[in-house]
Parts: C-alpha cells; sequence; structure tokens
C-alpha cells in the first residue's frame, strides 16, 4: 500500500522538474499520444472563438503547441524544463509567430489583459503541488486573459470508471472519500506505481517503474477544477473525454473557463 510523502510537499515540484527533465528525450515515442480528434476540436474551436495571442503552459514537447501554430495566431509555448522546450523548438521551427519562454506557471511573464486564450493540457495542472499552487496557476491564467478570454484545462479524473479496473478504483475512492485510512491507488500497470499519499485527497506520488523515478501527480475531480475556475472569477464548462462516459466520470475531461466581463 502506498505510505505517507516522503518530504514536504514544497519539495515535490522540483523532484517532478527532474523527472520531467529526464522522459523529455523520449516522451514522444513513449509517453506522448497523438491527439484525438475530440481534443483537437475543442482546441481548434477555442482558437477560432478567440482573438489575439495564445498561450500553452507546459507545453512539454510542443503537441498542442504545433496544432494551435495552424491558427496562424501569435503563439507563446511556455514549460519549466529546457528539455522540453528545446523538444518544442524543433516541432515549430517553421512557425513565424510561436515564441519559446522558459517559466514557472504560478508567475507567468506577461503582462495583464494581453492574451485570448490559454491552455494548460497534457495534465500539466495534476503536477503542480498543493491546492493553493494550483490556484496561483488559474489566477495567474486568468490575470493575462483578456475579458472573455478562454482558458482551457485538463487533468486525471479520480472518479473516472475508464479504464476497466474500475470496480477496485472506485471502491477505492469510495474509502478515501469517506476519510478511511489513504489506500487510494492508481492503476497498477506495466509503467506506473502509487507508492505514497499526500496531505490532500487526490495526492499522489507515483513510479515510473521504465525509468526508475518517482514523480508527484494530483488526481482532481471535475468539481474541484471548476471550483477553482470560478472562485478565480471564470464562468466554467466541462467537456467529456469523447470516449462515451459522463463528463462528471471522463478519465481525462477537459474544462474550460470564460472569463467574465
Amino acid at each position: 500500500m502506498p505510505r505517507q510523502f516522503p518530504m514536504p510537499i514544497s519539495d515535490h515540484l522540483e523532484n517532478y522538474k527532474r523527472y520531467v527533465e529526464a522522459v523529455a528525450p523520449e516522451y514522444d515515442g513513449k509517453y506522448g499520444a497523438p491527439l484525438s480528434e475530440h481534443e483537437k476540436r475543442i482546441l481548434v474551436d477555442a482558437g477560432r472563438s478567440t482573438r489575439g495571442w495564445i498561450v500553452d503552459i507546459g507545453c512539454g514537447t510542443g503537441r498542442h503547441s504545433r496544432l494551435l501554430a495552424t491558427l496562424d495566431r501569435p503563439l507563446i509555448y511556455m514549460d519549466f524544463s529546457r528539455s522540453m522546450i528545446k523538444r518544442a523548438k524543433q516541432k515549430l521551427s517553421d512557425s513565424h509567430k510561436s515564441w519559446p519562454v522558459l517559466a514557472d506557471a504560478r508567475h507567468l511573464p506577461i503582462g495583464p489583459e494581453s492574451i485570448g486564450l490559454v491552455v494548460c493540457l497534457g495534465c500539466t495542472i495534476g503536477g503542480i503541488p498543493s491546492s493553493e499552487a494550483r490556484q496561483k496557476v488559474v489566477l495567474e491564467s486568468g490575470r493575462v486573459l483578456s475579458r472573455g478570454g478562454l482558458l482551457l484545462v485538463d487533468y486525471r479524473n479520480r472518479l473516472s470508471p475508464d479504464p476497466p479496473s474500475s470496480l477496485k478504483w472506485l471502491i477505492l475512492n469510495l474509502f478515501y472519500w469517506l476519510r478511511m485510512p489513504k489506500r487510494l491507488m492508481i492503476r497498477d500497470d506495466s509503467r506506473y506505481k502509487a507508492t505514497h499519499v499526500g496531505p490532500e485527497i487526490g495526492d499522489l506520488v507515483v513510479l515510473d517503474k521504465d525509468m526508475g523515478l518517482e514523480f508527484y501527480n494530483h488526481i482532481s475531480t471535475v468539481r474541484e477544477i471548476e471550483t477553482m475556475l470560478r472562485n478565480a472569477g471564470f464562468v466554467a464548462k466541462t467537456f467529456s473525454s469523447g470516449r462515451g462516459f459522463s463528463r462528471r466520470f471522463a478519465w481525462k475531461p477537459i474544462t474550460l473557463g470564460r472569463k467574465t466581463p
């Protein structure tokens, strides 16, 4: 069973950064699944319904940035990992309206109300330790967005019955929600295993068996993310993963926030 966190939660961001730097060279081939048609449609629709600059927070190797660049809008693609930025630059080398930025999502080096669309995809929000720090990312996104601008966030949903190990998954979550001893485990598979649980519901330290490295990950719920966005002044709406499940139980839902005037 997972144990309690092995270090203060404030140290987990640096630990996660080390993990991201390590997996960057082989991320696309081993970890980065192609965007689904559902994801592409949501991204393109969001781009077409906004104007001005686009910011991709936690761009990774540029999977989402590459699609956003086709909208022919000025684009900032941002990550805290130099290795990830390097690979994203390779994908966007032919884009003349795209600029890489090395930055922390909690402190965006961008002026207020200057952006039309912010995307925070690839489950970036789940790698940010503590609810306070995740709220800071949403608040910063709201600060840089113009009125009526959009924020897109995706995340892993701990209430999801997808994939198939759903009965065990839901039973363990039921115990967790009832404040029973903290024994929540994500699916053990050929790649990942939960080794520790943290102070907040959904906090995990996960072992990447292939890399032999551990990293922090927070597994959210739709209600949790929508509440964060509303607290930051957004009107929130959630889409399912496009795989036939209700949005409340989708494995990787996408929540759209529109900044209120």
